[in-house]
C-alpha cells in the first residue's frame, strides 16, 4: 500500500498528515510538501496588501509566489526568505535585504522592479516585485538554440541591465542564462528580457562590517566565473563584461567555452586556458566575421585587456549585428504610462478599413485615419500651413508576428495628432517597432527622440549619413541600423516581408533614401516628390504641380540629382501604385508617370543660375499684371493675395517685396514663381473681366519677351 504524501516541517523535520496543519505546531513554521513548497503561505495576506494566491517557485532559502494586491487588484510577485533553514542566517539574512536594496536602486526596464520590502510576524523576510511570466534564458537554451537574431537582442538587453547597475556602482557578479529570464514573446514576436538575482552582489569599492563574501571565498557559477572571480580576488565591471562574454560565445556557438568533470577544474580553465574559437560551427551560423573578436576581446584573461564597460561591449555587439541584419524581431514593452490613448485590444490585426477613411475621401482631419493601401495608412496632420508633413504607419503582419513601421515620424507640434492615430491603429504608441527615416530634417527627424524615450525598444533606420546628424539628438545608438548596411539595400522582416532602400542623393539631402514596401507597392520618398500645398486633401488630381514645382526649386540642388533619382523609380519592379512624399499630395498609380515626366524637365538648383530665365523680365511683367488688377478688385485684395507669397514659418519666401508690396526679386525660378501668382491672382478676378485679364497676359508676355504656360 502507498504511503500517502505528508507534509514535513524544515525546521524541526517532523511529518504531518496531509490536509493536518498549514504551520509546525511545534515551531510556528510553514510546512512544506514533498516537493519543498511551503503550503502554509498559501491564504496568507501579507501587510492586509497581499494575498498569496499561488506557489511559483523556490531557490535556495527562499519560496516565490503570486499574490494579488487588495487594493488594485494588480498581481505581484512575493519573495519570502525563512532565515532559519539557513546555515548562517545572518549571512542569509543580509544577503536577502542587500538584493532588495540594490534592486531598488537599479531603476531599469530590463531589471525586475521591487515596490515593497520587510519582515513577517515569523521572522521571515519578504520583498514585493513585479510578476514576470515566461522562462529564464538557460530553459529556452534547454529547448532549442536561439537564432543568432535572437542572440543580439538578448544579449543587448542584458548589457543594458547590467550597464545600469554598474552606473549606480554594483557588479552583479553572477550572470549566466539562469539568471535572466524571457518574458513571452509580444505581438512583435520578441520577449522583454530581465536580468534577476542581485543577491550576491557587491557595491564596486564597498568596506563592509560583515563580510558576506570573504576575501579569496569564490561565489558565482563556475561556467560563467570570471578569471578574477575563479582566484577569489575583488571584482570591478569588467567580471561582469567576462560573463556576459561566456553568455554570448553559449548563445551563438551552442557551448560554453570551458567545462570540466568537477567545479575545480573549471575554475582552473578560465584562470589558465585560452577559449577556443570553433570555425565550423562559427562558418555553419553565419556569424560576422568581427563575432570572433568581439566575444574573444570580453573573454580576455586580463580585464584591461576587455571592453572597457559593458556599454563598450553593447556598442560593438551592436555594430557587429548590424553589418549582418537582414530581419527584425523588434522588443518593446507595453508602457501604460505613456499610453496616448487607451484601446481594448481583442486582436492583434489593425481595424478594418471600413473604421478609416480612404485616400480618396480622405480630408486630412486631425480625426482620420487614411489608408493608403491594407495595412498602410497616413496618420499626418494638417494644419493649413504651407509646407505639410506627412507621417505614415505600416503594418506587417504574419500568422505569428505583427511588426509596426513608422515612416518620417514628423516633428513635436504633430506627435500628439501621430501618437493618437498610432494608437487607434496598434493600441499603443509603445507598439511600434521601427523608426524609419528619410534624411535628417527636424521636420522628418524630431519625434524619433521622443518615441524612443516612450519605447525605449524601437529601432531607428537610415542612411549613415543621416544618423551622423540625428544622433546629436541623443538617439541610442544601439538601437540604429544604418540602411548601407543591409545585402542588397534590401530588409527582410520577420512576417516575411521585404523592404527596398532607394538612395535619392542629394534629394534634398546626400543621405536621403527611399523607402520601398514591395507587398503594397508604396514607394515612401520623403522630400523627394514633395510640394507646398494649403490643402487638406491628400491624393494629388494631376496636373498643375505649382507646388511640387516651387518645393522642388526651392530644396533640390539641381536637375540632375532628381532626374537621376527618378531613374530609379522607373527601374523597380514592381512598379509603385502609390508615390508617398514627406510633404504634400500623395500621388496615385494614374499620375505617377506624368509626373516622373513633368519633374525630369524642370530646371532647379543650380540650373536656375544658368541665366536662362531673366528674372527682371519676369517681375516687369507680373507689376504690369498686379497694377492692373488692383484697378478692378482694390489694392487692399491684391497685396493679400501676394504677400501669401513672402512665405511663412513652413516655407521660406518666392517672392522679395518691398514696403509698399512691389517685387523687387524672385527666390525660385522665374517662370515658376511668375505662373504660381498669375494662378492666385486669376482666382480673384470677377467674371465679367475674366477674358480681358487673359488678354492682359498675354500682352504682358508680348511686351517682356517671356514664355508662360497657359493660366486658364
Amino acid at each position: 500500500m502507498m504511503k500517502a504524501p505528508s507534509l514535513h516541517c524544515a525546521i524541526c523535520h517532523t511529518e504531518y498528515p496531509q490536509g493536518s496543519f498549514l504551520h509546525c505546531p511545534r515551531d510556528g513554521s510553514p510546512l512544506h510538501d514533498s516537493q519543498g513548497r511551503e503550503i502554509g503561505r498559501l491564504g496568507q495576506n501579507i501587510l492586509d496588501r497581499y494575498q498569496i494566491l499561488r506557489f511559483v517557485g523556490k531557490g535556495g532559502m527562499a519560496q516565490v509566489y503570486e499574490a494579488q494586491h487588495a487594493a488594485s487588484g494588480r498581481h505581484v510577485a512575493i519573495k519570502i526568505l525563512n532565515p532559519r533553514l539557513a546555515s548562517n542566517p545572518d549571512v542569509a539574512l543580509e544577503r536577502f535585504r542587500r538584493e532588495a536594496q540594490l534592486l531598488s536602486r537599479i531603476a531599469h526596464p530590463n531589471v525586475v522592479a521591487i515596490e515593497d520590502f520587510g519582515a513577517l510576524e515569523d521572522g521571515a523576510l519578504f520583498m514585493v516585485m513585479e510578476l514576470l511570466r515566461g522562462k529564464t534564458l538557460q530553459q529556452s537554451l534547454d529547448e532549442r538554440e536561439p537564432s543568432v537574431a535572437e542572440t543580439w537582442e538578448i544579449i543587448l538587453q542584458v548589457c543594458e541591465a547590467v550597464q545600469a547597475a554598474h552606473d549606480v556602482g554594483v557588479v552583479h557578479r553572477d550572470i549566466k542564462p539562469a539568471n535572466v529570464f524571457l518574458e513571452p514573446p509580444l505581438p512583435s514576436g520578441a520577449c522583454v528580457v530581465k536580468v534577476l538575482d542581485f543577491g550576491i552582489s557587491k557595491t564596486m569599492g564597498e568596506q563592509r562590517a560583515m563580510n558576506l563574501t570573504k576575501a579569496g571565498s569564490v561565489f558565482g557559477t563556475p561556467e560563467y566565473m570570471s578569471p578574477q572571480q575563479a582566484r577569489g580576488e575583488a571584482v570591478d565591471a569588467s567580471s561582469d563584461v567576462y560573463s556576459i562574454g561566456v553568455m554570448l560565445y553559449r548563445m551563438l556557438l551552442g557551448t560554453v567555452p570551458f567545462t570540466g568533470d568537477s567545479y575545480l577544474e573549471v575554475l582552473i580553465k578560465h584562470i589558465t586556458e585560452s577559449p577556443v574559437w570553433p570555425e565550423d560551427i562559427a562558418s555553419r551560423r553565419r556569424l560576422p566575421a568581427k563575432a570572433k573578436q568581439v566575444v574573444l576581446t570580453a573573454l580576455a584573461k586580463k580585464p584591461s585587456e576587455r571592453f572597457p564597460s559593458v556599454d563598450a561591449f553593447a556598442q560593438a555587439i551592436s555594430s557587429m549585428r548590424n553589418e549582418t541584419t537582414t530581419s527584425y524581431s523588434m522588443v518593446h514593452q507595453q508602457v501604460d504610462s505613456t499610453r496616448i490613448r487607451s484601446v481594448t485590444r481583442t486582436s492583434s490585426r489593425p481595424p478594418s478599413l471600413s473604421a478609416t477613411v480612404s485616400i480618396e475621401h480622405a480630408k486630412g482631419l486631425d480625426g482620420e485615419v487614411v489608408a493608403l493601401a491594407p495595412d498602410v495608412f497616413w496618420v499626418g496632420r494638417r494644419t493649413g500651413g504651407a509646407l505639410e508633413c506627412n507621417a505614415y504607419l505600416r503594418v506587417y503582419h504574419s500568422e505569428e508576428h505583427r511588426f509596426a513601421v513608422l515612416i518620417d515620424p514628423g516633428p513635436p507640434r504633430d506627435l500628439h495628432v501621430i501618437g493618437q492615430k498610432v494608437a487607434s491603429v496598434l493600441g499603443s504608441i509603445t507598439d511600434v517597432d521601427l523608426l524609419f527615416i528619410n534624411h535628417q530634417d527636424p521636420d522628418v527627424a524630431f519625434n524619433a527622440v521622443a518615441l524612443q524615450k516612450i519605447n525605449p525598444r524601437v529601432h531607428v533606420v537610415c542612411s549613415e549619413h543621416t544618423w551622423r546628424l540625428i544622433h546629436l539628438m541623443e538617439l541610442e545608438p544601439r538601437r540604429y541600423s544604418a540602411v548601407e548596411q543591409f545585402a542588397r539595400a534590401t530588409m527582410h522582416l520577420v512576417t516575411g516581408d521585404e523592404v527596398r532602400f532607394i538612395p535619392t542623393p542629394y534629394c534634398h539631402f546626400r543621405g536621403a533614401v527611399m523607402y520601398y514596401d514591395v507587398s503594397s507597392r508604396v514607394l515612401f520618398s520623403g522630400d523627394l516628390f514633395g510640394g507646398v500645398s494649403k490643402s487638406r486633401e491628400l491624393l494629388s488630381t494631376g496636373e498643375p504641380w505649382d507646388g511640387v514645382d516651387m518645393f522642388h526649386q526651392v530644396y533640390m540642388p539641381s536637375g540632375r540629382a532628381v532626374q537621376q533619382a527618378i531613374a530609379r523609380v522607373r527601374q523597380l519592379d514592381p512598379p509603385p501604385r502609390f508615390i508617398a512624399p514627406q510633404h504634400g499630395a500623395i500621388f496615385g498609380e494614374d499620375t505617377i508617370a506624368a509626373l516622373l515626366d513633368h519633374l525630369e524637365q524642370l530646371p532647379m538648383g543650380l540650373d536656375l543660375d544658368s541665366g536662362a530665365e531673366e528674372p527682371g523680365r519676369f517681375v516687369g511683367a507680373l507689376t504690369m499684371l498686379i497694377r492692373y488688377l488692383i484697378g478692378i478688385v482694390g489694392k487692399d485684395l491684391v497685396l493679400d493675395r501676394v504677400r501669401r507669397f513672402e512665405g511663412d514659418d513652413t516655407f521660406p519666401a518666392i517672392l522679395v517685396l518691398d514696403e509698399q508690396g512691389e517685387i523687387t526679386g524672385l527666390r525660385i525660378g522665374a517662370r515658376l514663381a511668375a505662373v504660381s501668382v498669375l494662378r492666385t491672382l486669376t482666382e480673384i478676378v470677377p467674371f465679367p473681366y475674366q477674358n480681358e485679364w487673359f488678354d492682359m497676359i498675354e500682352r504682358a508676355k508680348r511686351m517682356y519677351d517671356i514664355y508662360l504656360p497657359s493660366i486658364r
